[in-house]
């Protein structure tokens, strides 16, 4: 009976007295982290099974590298104005991300930019679009209803701009839980399904005209994979597929929690050295209590060129992103990070 009692006892355990995976807002993401992404849309691997103690085992599975994510003060961006209650911004090649923090909640109000489009445009949500609603926990569900509005200005020979209306409802259930594993690394982790359904009423515009008017339906099946152990709070891999009525496509994504200096650089403290404005444009300075020679790198560890005048520098032509400051004195080498938007 004692044996029984255990083995009962035991089985319990392993199904329900787990070391219990909770995905606080501890360590959110601040104003200065940085985030590397990676994507692939070939080769895309199957996203798994749901359930209790799960091995995702995407290892193998190397997609591309994207333009680093950055998180930046609203403030110092073009279009802070017309988000103003947003306290969290990100960049990635031109584009602006207006977020916000508020209590438990990750929210997305909307973006704007001009890259990857003829033109500008730009997306708002109303309400806003939950990122993330924490504690997230296994078996957890809830649904959110928003209107996405769109605006691109195209400028192009088919058509001035292109309005459209989403409708967009959302189902979520974290649906397991487990180890995930992905070529930056292995967590134990949660994996949250997100069941999307968008109805799209898109108007094409041409020299002030109605010349397109069309209404079609997109459903999104999305997982995201999120853990507590990590340095940032950011899903570890999201993977998506979106279809409509004459087709579809799929997406793998990973991501590196907190990007590194290049491999031989370590991080340093402000005691000796202080650079700002950071975030910048381009153009920054550099105080130091000794004579100093400075080596521009990027993420992958290439040299990258700069000017200076007198405690002024200033690197142009740069993409956004996060560069690393080599500062060597006669005492000691240190490194900075820089962020450019």
């Amino acid at each position: 009976m004692k044996n029984t009692i255990t083995t009962l006892l035991l089985s319990f355990s392993v199904l329900f007295g787990f070391n219990q995976i909770i995905v606080t807002n501890n360590n959110f993401i601040q104003i200065g982290d940085t985030i590397q992404g990676y994507t692939t849309t070939t080769g895309v691997p199957s996203p798994g099974s749901s359930g209790a103690n799960q091995v995702w085992n995407f290892s193998s599975n190397t997609a591309t590298p994207n333009s680093p994510t950055i998180y930046v003060d609203p403030i110092t961006t073009p279009y802070a104005s017309q988000f103003p209650s947003s306290n969290l911004a990100s960049v990635i090649q031109g584009t602006y991300n207006y977020e916000e923090q508020s209590g438990q909640d990750w929210l997305f109000l909307g973006l704007r930019g001009t890259s990857f489009t003829p033109g500008d445009y730009y997306f708002t949500y109303q309400p806003p679009h939950y990122v993330a609603r924490f504690p997230i926990q296994y078996q957890d569900t809830y649904t959110q209803n928003y209107v996405k509005h769109y605006f691109l200005l195209g400028n192009t020979s088919t058509y001035d701009s292109i309005v459209a209306d989403y409708q967009t409802q959302i189902v979520s259930n974290v649906d397991g839980w487990g180890t995930l594993m992905t070529p930056s690394g292995s967590y134990q982790a949660l994996r949250e399904y997100r069941d999307e359904t968008d109805v799209i009423t898109q108007l094409m515009y041409k020299n002030g005209a109605v010349i397109s008017n069309t209404t079609y339906t997109i459903n999104v099946d999305s997982y995201y994979w999120w853990s507590e152990n990590v340095t940032i709070k950011h899903p570890i891999a999201i993977h998506n597929t979106s279809s409509t009525g004459t087709g579809g496509s799929s997406s793998w994504n990973y991501y590196d929690i907190g990007l590194q200096a290049p491999v031989g650089i370590s991080d340093i403290s402000d005691f000796e050295i202080s650079v700002f404005p950071n975030p910048t444009r381009g153009e920054f300075f550099i105080e130091s209590n000794s004579p100093f020679e400075l080596i521009v790198y990027d993420h992958l560890g290439k040299t990258i060129p700069f000017e200076r005048y007198g405690k002024q520098y200033q690197i142009t032509n740069e993409n956004p992103g996060v560069y690393f400051l080599k500062i060597t004195t006669v005492e000691e080498t240190y490194t900075k990070k820089l962020i450019l938007h």
